[in-house]
């Protein structure tokens, strides 16, 4: 009996080893069927050996050992069996094992692969661009997260990249003096000078050098630079082959050698952009230059793309693209509304498509600060109108209300109406009458402003009664409006202004100011002999207002004489002007209060001196304040 169900138990082991050896078996020819490479299938191909070792081991020592440490032998085989086809599916892609991707480096890629990596991760990248000489345009320059950082772990990355060579960057420009043309073409193409312009000057001496320059030290690449070469006198040349070459190089190739250049350009799939195609010579010797417009991209159905896809397909083309964002009743938010060109199209490499992007339907938002609301409706072009009305619940200069709730959509011909708070609404009562201080009290009580001023005449025999009011009584208005209050200035005091006549000014000085007027002193316009400084009239005399003021015309005194001695040694001989000069400035200075009248009168002889007829003569001249005098010189 016991042998019985020892055999039995040797029988399962034996059936447990055999499903481990068929499904090895059968892992073993999965593998052999998906092997591509001997060196990358080695490793496992070891492995596999030792595997099928064991169960081969484990059959063996199964039927030597009669199933002793059975055990062991079926937990192995299940192993076995289990690795083995677990295996299998993970080689025919029924399963797969977890992952974790590092981020990879994208230093000197295409922005393009970032973009799918992002999207595949859902992760954030923040794009900064910067000018670079050496790495292409939309290639990444530098990354934020760098390998071996897990991706699960990274939620936000910054990429550095290149937006080709900066053309405002500043450089110093050599001087190309002495320089061999070639040298110097290498130099502009190097440096990516853009603006560089030549000139040819016949000099077989100094040929094909540069002979002059307009522009150098520190310069932006695109400032303007002149160079002059050396050229020969005109004669036959052998034209070299521009194919490939830039067009600054075969055009001034040609122009030294007194070529006349024709341009024209073309699509090319094989010619960079603004090199030559190919060149043909003309019959009256000029050349014809067809240039690269680079290569041919027919552009697709723009409207109906995605921002998203619009980028990668401008990036994958070298273009450029400027963006509009407007908003519009019947475009979806996010769409396309328009492009400068349409589907169909040919644009070249660097060449730079408009497109318009919707904004969708432009909606109310919320505003507290009416400034705000107008900037607002500016920026966006939305119509409005503002209404004013009184409110004793919202504050002056306030919103009330609005024609538009907001998050409600704008239609381009919608006018949204803003209705703006007055405050609340006082009457204005009647100030006449009343007193300055009654009316401050009510103007505070209303919370209105009201401003006081004096009458010019008296109305009231008391001060400070009010006697008009700018605002009348009845009228409406706002709080914080100002009402201009006039008060009366009550019983004036006269005081009595005697006759000043005679009196010098100090006097009549402290006379008015005992009296409480103001004098305003002013000068005759002539000389007298009244003694300076005593009044000869006054504006008012009699009963004023005190606090008038009155006009005192004062005496400027007896005219004085000067003498004055003319010297024929201060006249210039022959020169009229000069004797003008040296006289007016003597006599300027000599007789203060004099006045002369320079005349140049034509003579035949005696040019530069004093005419016969003239008032003021040579040697001694008597000459009286306020009076006029004619200095008379002759003058060819």
């Amino acid at each position: 009996m016991e042998k019985k169900v020892k055999g039995k138990k040797f029988k399962v082991y034996i059936l447990f080893l055999c499903i481990a050896l068929i499904s090895f078996l059968v892992y073993l020819y999965i593998e052999l069927k998906n092997f591509t490479s001997f060196l990358n299938f080695l490793p496992k191909l070891l492995g596999l050996v030792l595997i099928l070792f064991i169960i081969l081991c484990f059959i063996i020592s199964s039927i030597k050992n009669e199933g002793k440490g059975s055990g062991f032998i079926i937990l192995g085989s299940l192993f076995l069996t289990v690795y083995s086809v677990f295996n299998s599916l993970l080689t025919l892609n029924v399963v797969s094992l977890p992952s974790d991707e590092f981020v990879p480096n994208f230093i000197d890629k295409s922005i393009l692969e970032i973009n799918d990596w992002k999207e595949k991760n859902n992760i954030t990248v923040i794009e900064k661009y910067v000018y670079d000489d050496e790495i292409k345009k939309y290639n990444i320059i530098g990354q934020s997260v760098n390998y071996p950082t897990l991706t699960k772990d990274v939620k936000e990355i910054t990429i550095t990249v290149s937006n080709g060579p900066d053309l405002n960057k500043e450089i110093v420009i050599p001087s190309f003096i002495g320089k061999k043309y070639d040298t110097v073409i290498k130099y502009i193409e190097d440096n990516y000078l853009s603006n560089v312009s030549f000139k040819y000057v016949v000099d077989e001496e100094h040929y094909d050098t540069i002979i002059n320059q307009v522009g150098s030290g520190s310069l932006r690449r695109n400032s303007e630079i002149v160079l002059t070469i050396a050229t020969m006198e005109q004669s036959e040349v052998d034209i070299i082959d521009f194919t490939n070459k830039s067009l600054i190089y075969a055009a001034s190739w040609l122009e030294k050698n007194g070529i006349k250049v024709v341009k024209e350009y073309e699509f090319s799939d094989n010619v960079l952009k603004d090199n030559i195609i190919k060149q043909s010579k003309n019959e009256d010797n000029s050349v014809t230059l067809t240039i690269s417009k680079g290569k041919e991209m027919i552009v697709p159905d723009i409207n109906n793309m995605s921002t998203d896809e619009i980028n990668k397909w401008i990036m994958e083309n070298e273009l450029k693209v400027s963006y509009k964002e407007v908003y519009d009743d019947d475009v979806k938010m996010g769409d396309v509304i328009s492009s400068s060109v349409n589907n169909g199209g040919s644009v070249a490499s660097g060449d730079t498509i408009e497109i318009t992007i919707s904004k969708g339907n432009i909606k109310m938002i919320d505003f507290d600060d009416i400034q705000d609301f107008i900037n607002w409706a500016k920026e966006n072009k939305v119509s409005y109108d503002i209404n004013y009305e009184y409110s004793n619940s919202v504050k002056k200069d306030d919103i009330i209300k609005s024609s538009h709730k907001t998050g409600d959509d704008i239609k381009i011909d919608d006018t949204v109406i803003i209705t703006i708070s007055k405050g609340k609404n006082v009457t204005i009562p009647n100030f006449v009458n009343k007193t300055k201080s009654e009316i401050q009290s009510t103007c505070t009580s209303l919370n209105i402003s009201c401003t006081f001023k004096y009458g010019s005449k008296t109305e009231k025999t008391v001060k400070d009664i009010a006697v008009s009011q700018s605002k009348a009584s009845g009228t409406t208005v706002s709080e914080g409006a100002n009402v201009i209050i006039t008060l009366s200035s009550g019983i004036v005091e006269k005081v009595n202004v005697p006759d000043f006549t005679g009196k010098n000014k100090s006097n009549i000085t402290n006379t008015c100011k005992s009296i409480g007027i103001t004098c305003n002193f002013k000068y005759a316009s002539g000389y007298s002999d009244t003694e300076k400084d005593i009044c000869l009239s006054q504006s008012t005399k009699g009963s004023v207002n005190k606090g008038s003021t009155i006009t005192i015309t004062l005496s400027n005194g007896p005219a004085k004489t000067y003498t004055v001695i003319i010297d024929a040694n201060q006249l210039s001989s022959g020169n009229a002007n000069a004797t003008k000069a040296t006289l007016e400035s003597k006599l300027k200075q000599a007789c203060p209060g004099v006045t002369f009248k320079f005349t140049l009168q034509k003579a035949n002889s005696g040019i530069g001196y004093l005419a016969p007829n003239s008032d003021v003569k040579v040697g001694s001249n008597k000459l009286v304040q306020g009076k006029t005098y004619n200095v008379i010189i002759n003058s060819n």
